[in-house]
């Protein structure tokens, strides 16, 4: 059965979580500063000192896995590389040539008359599955550890 420990806080001074118990004055049991006293972040620095120790650790493993399911699913997308790519088969250091992708070519020879073609097609969509999982493995680990570190913090 559960019990109602009152009002959740963070102290503003240490950071420790702890309950009030329902008294009327919450007091850190760490450092024993009290809550009623914390300042109200209204300047700009206080502002964003409050977003970067509080909103950006707890949204960090959202963005981590983001930016990495971003990435392989950039990696494995074919459609879009064949109408913006115009495949090269040379390398460019240009942005304004083709550049050869790897989806692009898994493609041409595929689609190719060849069976050493085929074979080089095959091995390619495997680097590009391989790819995608070490990103989304990558992805969980870095988001478990992630929020394992926020729930300590």
């Amino acid at each position: 059965m559960a019990r109602d420990l009152g009002t959740k806080y963070v102290c503003f001074k240490c950071g420790t979580k702890f309950y009030d118990l329902k008294k009327p004055a919450p007091t850190c049991p760490k450092c024993g500063a009290d809550q009623r006293e914390a300042p109200s972040p209204k300047s700009t620095s206080a502002r964003a000192r409050a977003v970067f120790s509080v909103v950006v650790p707890a949204a960090l493993p959202g963005i981590i896995t983001g930016i990495i399911l971003a990435l392989a699913r950039v990696a494995g997308e074919t459609a879009p590389l064949l109408f913006t790519a115009f495949n090269n088969r040379y390398f460019s250091t240009s942005l304004t040539q083709p550049i050869s992708t790897l989806t692009v070519q898994v493609f041409t020879y595929a689609t190719g008359p060849y069976q050493d073609w085929h074979r080089q097609a095959w091995a390619g969509a495997l680097v590009l599955v391989t790819i995608v999982l070490v990103c989304s493995l990558v992805a969980r680990v870095a988001t478990r550890r992630l929020e394992r570190m926020h729930a300590r913090g």
